[in-house]
């Protein structure tokens, strides 16, 4: 599948890229992207990182751990065959001094689904083709307004009356 499109999903992941370009606040991507955080399928992973200045949650919480989440038995039955990983949450701050610096504040991240028989519909089969991917975002306590200047300043103190 990923092979006969990837010239498709490069573009899109550059169309992506520019269409959020202007965005000036955090955003977050999150989704099935078909493509291998390895780069063993398409080159759309890398692009989003590189050209688009996102930031991999589970590869800043597990740096020697590839989170497979893909692909449970495609007729949901027996036992779990994850071998890649390929439902990204991928995070940009943008703020210019900050560009290609990873996740501010902290990240957490837990792969969940995959664990037989505790996973498993009354069925015994597995809710989906793919384990789900649950991650927290810190975002950091002293750093409450972004002033525009390409530095990060505290918000005003409040003042007592």
């Amino acid at each position: 599948e990923t092979e006969s499109a990837a010239a498709v999903q490069v573009a899109q992941a550059r169309e992506l890229i520019a269409v959020l370009a202007p965005e000036m606040h955090p955003v977050v991507l999150v989704g099935d992207f078909n493509s291998a955080a390895d780069g063993s399928q398409t080159a759309t992973y890398g692009i989003l990182l590189s050209e688009g200045g996102f930031a991999d949650a589970w590869t800043a919480a597990h740096p020697h751990d590839p989170g497979y989440t893909s692909s449970l038995p495609a007729n949901l039955f027996g036992p779990p065959q994850l071998a890649t990983r390929i439902d990204l949450v991928l995070v940009r701050y943008d703020f210019p001094s900050w560009s290609h610096t990873g996740i501010v504040g902290g990240v957490h991240a837990d792969v969940i689904g995959e664990e037989a028989p505790a996973d498993l519909t009354p069925s015994g089969r597995w809710p989906s083709d793919h384990a789900g991917v649950v991650v927290t975002l810190n975002t950091p306590k002293a750093v409450e307004k972004f002033n525009g200047s390409g530095s990060l300043a505290p918000a005003a103190a409040k003042k007592k009356k």
